[in-house]
């Protein structure tokens, strides 16, 4: 009998310290289940790398909001350009400034302004039109009116022809290369050169004022059969 009750002191001695010992094994555990890893930060550049953009805003969020660096750039990135959302240039530069402190070095360079999207570059081998002929005719920052393409440069070769009785006038028609400034709807800052000096100035004088449709600066070279 004596030795049935030392068992059974024994026994309800232990248990409460095996009890305490479970509980406390129970935070740890589900703190480790909860710690932030990198996934989410792989996954993140993954889906960029592949244009999965969607699943790439989702996963670089949660990395971002884990504080990891990578993830916060490419998160940035997709807001400056629009992939998987709306571009957001507020929140680019947000995510870019985070991923900057965090210590990714690329995130902290200044962004390239964006080009404005009525600019681009024209270039047009040849087009002629009423005896004008305007060849290798290059363009750059046009805005507004017909643009690039062949239509900006018909409507450019118009405002040549509108001079033709002009640079007639100017005598030699050697092939005179013309580089010009497009603003308001007219050409301004002409400057011709391949003649002589009187006929260059001639060709500048007659071209000045002539329409442009297009708003930016041009060259080319003009050849009057």
């Amino acid at each position: 009998m004596k030795t049935f009750l030392f068992a059974c002191c024994f026994v309800v001695a232990c248990a409460p310290e095996n009890t305490e010992t479970a509980s406390v094994a129970s935070p740890t555990s589900a703190s480790t289940t909860n710690a932030p890893t990198s996934t989410d930060d792989d996954m993140c550049l993954v889906h960029n790398f592949k244009g999965d953009y969607p699943l790439a805003v989702r996963e670089c969020a949660a990395a971002c909001d884990a504080s990891m660096k990578d993830s916060c750039k490419v998160l940035g990135d997709l807001y400056e350009h629009g992939n998987g959302v709306a571009v957001d240039g507020e929140r680019a530069s947000f995510f870019h400034a985070k991923a900057c402190r965090l210590g990714n070095d690329k995130a902290c360079m200044p962004a390239t302004p964006p080009r404005s999207e009525a600019s681009a570059h024209m270039s047009v081998g040849s087009i002629e039109a009423d005896g004008i002929k305007l060849a290798d005719l290059s363009c750059d920052h046009i805005e507004g009116g017909l643009g690039g393409g062949i239509f900006g440069a018909i409507a450019l070769v118009g405002g040549f022809k509108m001079r033709k009785a002009q640079l007639d006038a100017c005598g030699a028609h050697a092939d005179e290369k013309v580089a010009w400034t497009g603003a308001q709807g007219t050409m301004t800052h002409v400057h011709a050169t391949g003649g002589s000096l009187a006929v260059n100035r001639c060709v500048e004088r007659a071209l000045d004022g002539a329409p442009s449709t297009i708003t930016g600066t041009c060259s080319a070279t003009v050849r009057r059969p």
